[in-house]
């Protein structure tokens, strides 16, 4: 039973993905860029309860590549075409469409990756994703300009060679592995109950 949850976690993030695809069609960007903030959090979440509960797997690594892949490159670069960039025609739909393959390409990096070390190489596509998302939250607030250049720029940082600190290797506060365990227990328990 406690292999689910992450996976849970994961499949969830492909249903705010969707949705948010959804109210983009429907004319609600700003409620479709806010699904894909709440998918950072949960993106977070899913990994966490995996290494916590001890049940990280190659099925899971694959769904939540395909999870981030949806949420945070496809739903942003669709958010902000239909939103902004789609007033720039053929322009338009380069700039979008380079940010969901730049997010395929890094993702496919960082999964052949051999080495897991204290930083990613490129930047992660939860992060580049979210800050399209938020960024398509002030609609008509900033320079129109900016859209494309900002999603260019994001596009580029996550293919390049730049490191961005893991913050997965931060250490949690006191106590919460201690709880985590009590949590694993208990869902071991009742398995085998």
């Amino acid at each position: 039973m406690r292999k689910i949850w992450a996976n849970l976690l994961t499949s969830t993030n492909v249903l705010l993905g969707m949705v948010a695809l959804f109210l983009t069609v429907q004319g609600e960007f700003q409620l479709a860029a806010i699904l894909v903030i709440v998918g950072m959090v949960i993106d977070g979440l899913d990994g966490w309860v995996a290494r916590a509960l001890g049940t990280q797997s190659d099925f899971g690594r694959e769904l939540d590549s395909l999870s981030d892949l949806l949420i945070f490159g496809v739903a942003p670069a669709v958010i902000l075409y239909v939103d902004d960039l789609r007033t720039l025609g053929w322009v338009g739909v380069a700039v979008a469409a380079m940010f969901p393959l730049a997010g395929a390409l890094r993702l496919a990096r960082f999964n052949t990756q051999t080495d897991h070390t204290n930083y990613f190489v490129g930047l992660p596509t939860t992060a580049a994703g979210g800050t399209l998302a938020a960024f398509s939250l002030y609609h008509g607030r900033l320079p129109g300009v900016l859209a494309p250049v900002l999603t260019v720029v994001l596009s580029y940082l996550m293919i390049s060679q730049t490191r961005y600190p893991n913050l997965k290797k931060i250490g949690m506060p006191r106590g919460t592995w201690r709880r985590v365990e009590k949590l694993r227990n208990l869902s071991t328990k009742k398995m085998k109950a």
